[in-house]
């Protein structure tokens, strides 16, 4: 009995149950955040990658329900210019041509691994009469599963590289910071695969201190196994970063710049196993992307010229237009849209990131040099990283990714704050322990009010309404195109990627010029259109039904969008559209139906 009690006040078994301790309070705190908050997916972006993630566990291949008009107008075009012929079969999945594989390739490495009787549950369709009373569609709960998980991971690697650097104190410290940031936990909630990053970012600075332990020691053989070895996972990792988010491939150039720079022609050999390792990595999705559309990275290049607000041409535009013209690259919009994104992100949006105070720490402390040579080479080389990806990133996005690096160097950025704050604390001679906790425990407290507050209000509904109402997009396929589908009708939205999620059926892209809405038909009769807020809602709604829009040049003189959205307050569908049947599920939420699809499932009820 003593050396039990020796085994736990002194022993092993304190820091045994310290550590389950955490563990439990990281697990209660996260169901309560994932119970209160759960939102689900919040846009398209986020959707078209779960998609593919199912139709890859199926194995369908890395392949989309999503039909944009403007992936078939290219696929099209590829196999003429090769002398083929292009085949398109209606409600089957098409190749996948604006994502990165990354998030797809994890969501799908964890459906098979699932029992076969809890994948049947987590596709079970959602049943409810009102978006408040719903609970949250299964497939959204496996998505949260498994970012909570990854965060977890994350958390684990911010202690440990914290721990590395700073010691126990400094890996503590990055913990709660970490898993008490209120805008980390928004990405979890959020499913946007964020988290992915968060954790490649930081496998990549922990490997990347373990190089420069091995190079700062008295072997100095650039050919050893172990530096070899890690100069290889960095590379293969920052190939895992580009695989996931295309833009968070340029890591890559700060790891490559300070390894030179710190040694010099001595890390030659390094480099080249960095790159070998990255372009192992890319190599077969790039092979891919070539055979389908000439391109390395498929249509993702297009998001360099195309900006989100602009009302001319966006990325959402682009998609959904029936032809295989490509954009026209504009340096002046492209440097606009660049210098709006820095300003962003320099201003509220590195506050607001998820490092909150630890952001001031991290700033303040770029301008000490910390004591260990090797702390200050990895945080040099975090810093140029995190320079890279804030300067460069908006000039190669459209404005339309989640995943945006303010967010997913947040972590990073919380360790480098902790270490100066144990800096400050400990230089204070004058200080006594319990001051210097206090203070510690005054940070962490700031730095988790955020997610107080958030967590203190009412529970959410469990996905994004508008424009999302899971079970009313389940009825589209259950019921609107029972049967229709057999006789080749597809289904048309103005949000793809979300009703081919929730009502798990291929789904067109409505095109924003009408006359392209008739050129689909070539392909597949459309036999109903579903309309959400994302289209109706003010103050777009009243510029869609302006009698100004005829004068756009996109309006066919057969007919034009226009008339279709001002038929909706009366239901009386002009003459030149096929779908006359008007149906009203909420405020600006609407199915227009082929009277033929209609008259089919009556039939088959009788």
């Amino acid at each position: 009995m003593q050396k039990l009690y020796h085994w736990l006040e002194h022993g092993t078994g304190s820091l045994i149950i310290k550590n389950l301790a955490i563990i439990g309070f990281i697990i209660l705190l996260s169901l309560y955040i994932c119970y209160k908050r759960q939102k689900g997916p919040e846009n398209e972006f986020i959707f078209e990658e779960t998609i593919v993630a199912k139709n890859l566990a199926e194995g369908n291949g890395y392949a989309t329900q999503v039909i944009y008009p403007k992936s078939v107008a290219i696929l099209e075009s590829n196999k003429k210019s090769k002398g083929e012929k292009f085949n398109f079969e209606p409600n089957k999945s098409i190749p996948e041509l604006y994502r990165p594989p990354g998030y797809a390739t994890l969501l799908a490495f964890c459906l098979k691994i699932l029992p076969e009787n809890i994948i049947e549950k987590i596709w079970q369709d959602p049943v409810s009469e009102t978006p408040r009373g719903v609970i949250a569609y299964n497939a959204d709960y496996f998505l949260l599963t498994v970012n909570v998980i990854i965060f977890w991971v994350v958390c684990l690697l911010t202690y440990i590289l914290g721990k590395a650097l700073f010691g126990t104190k400094g890996g503590s410290i990055s913990l709660f910071g970490t898993i008490f940031s209120a805008a980390l936990w928004d990405q979890v909630l959020k499913v946007n695969g964020s988290v992915i990053l968060m954790m490649l970012f930081l496998l990549i600075l922990i490997l990347y201190h373990r190089l420069e332990l091995n190079l700062n020691s008295e072997n100095n053989n650039y050919f050893s196994r172990k530096k070899l070895t890690s100069g290889l996972c960095i590379g293969i990792l920052v190939g895992l970063s580009f695989l996931t988010e295309y833009s968070a491939g340029l890591i890559g150039l700060a790891v490559l710049w300070m390894t030179i720079f710190y040694h010099r022609k001595k890390s030659f050999i390094l480099i080249v196993f960095m790159i070998i390792g990255f372009s192992a990595t890319i190599s077969p999705w790039i092979i891919r992307n070539l055979e389908l559309t000439n391109s390395p990275i498929s249509l993702a290049w297009t998001e360099l010229p195309l900006y989100k607000i602009d009302t001319n041409y966006s990325m959402e535009m682009f998609k959904s237009d029936l032809s295989s013209d490509y954009p026209k690259i504009s340096i002046r919009k492209i440097i606009g849209k660049g210098l709006s994104g820095i300003e962003k992100s320099l201003t509220a949006g590195i506050w607001s990131g998820g490092a909150f105070i630890f952001c001031g720490l991290f700033i303040s402390g770029c301008f000490y040099k910390f004591k260990n040579l090797i702390t200050n080479n990895v945080r040099w080389t975090a810093v140029s990283g995190i320079l890279i990806l804030l300067l460069v990133q908006p000039f190669l996005n459209s404005g339309d990714s989640v995943r945006l690096p303010i967010n997913y160097i947040a972590p990073i950025l919380i360790i480098f704050g902790s270490g100066f704050l144990l800096v400050l604390t400990e230089s204070k001679k004058s200080l006594t322990t319990l001051s210097k906790s206090s203070i510690l425990f005054i940070i962490i407290l700031i730095q988790a009010l955020p997610l107080v507050n958030k967590a203190a209000k009412p529970k959410s509904i469990p996905f994004h309404f508008p424009p999302y109402i899971p079970s009313t997009m389940v009825l589209t396929r259950t019921i609107i195109m029972e049967g229709a589908r057999i006789n080749g009708f597809g289904i048309m939205s103005d949000i793809p990627a979300g009703l081919t999620w929730y009502s798990r059926q291929p789904v067109w892209a409505q095109p924003k010029n009408y006359a392209q809405f008739v050129e689909i038909s070539l392909y597949q009769d459309i036999g109903a259109l579903f309309l959400s807020p994302a289209r109706l809602n003010q103050p777009y709604f009243s510029t869609l039904t302006s009698s100004n829009l005829s004068q756009n040049k996109s309006i066919s003189t057969t007919g034009n969008w226009s008339e279709v959205y001002k038929s909706l307050q009366n239901r009386e569908m002009p003459n030149f559209f096929p779908l006359k049947n008007v149906y009203q599920i909420w405020e600006n939420v609407y199915i227009l139906t082929n009277p033929i699809i209609d008259l089919n499932n009556n039939r088959n009820k009788q």
